[in-house]
């Protein structure tokens, strides 16, 4: 495969991981600090089998990783990729990606 087609793909996948509402919060959640699977699911609609079947995919399109601390797993977006693409989409929504990570209620 060239570099180039390689670049699309890794493009295809982070704009198709973006295009979930479910992603696009865990990730909002996680772009600043890394937070573990009950931290997460407080702020998402999801089961928690639902939530670990998105953060599995985000991993596995190496767009998070994983840290253990004993029986917790903790959750950081280290992706410097994701951070420019989410400090643009806040630019342009006008602080509505982040806040609506941290605002009452979600």
């Amino acid at each position: 495969m060239t570099e180039r087609k390689s670049e699309h793909i890794d493009l295809i996948d982070l704009l198709g991981a973006l295009a979930n509402a479910n992603r696009l919060k865990i990730l909002s959640l996680i772009i600043d600090g890394e937070l573990c699977v009950s931290a997460i699911n407080a702020h998402v609609d999801l089961s928690e089998a639902a939530l670990s079947h998105r953060l599995a995919k985000l991993r596995k399109l190496r767009l998070i990783e994983s840290r253990r601390q004993g029986t917790t797993i903790y959750y950081p977006c280290r992706s410097q990729k994701v951070r420019s693409v989410f400090r643009t989409l806040d630019e342009i929504c006008s602080g509505l990606i982040f806040g609506a990570a941290i605002s009452p209620g979600t």
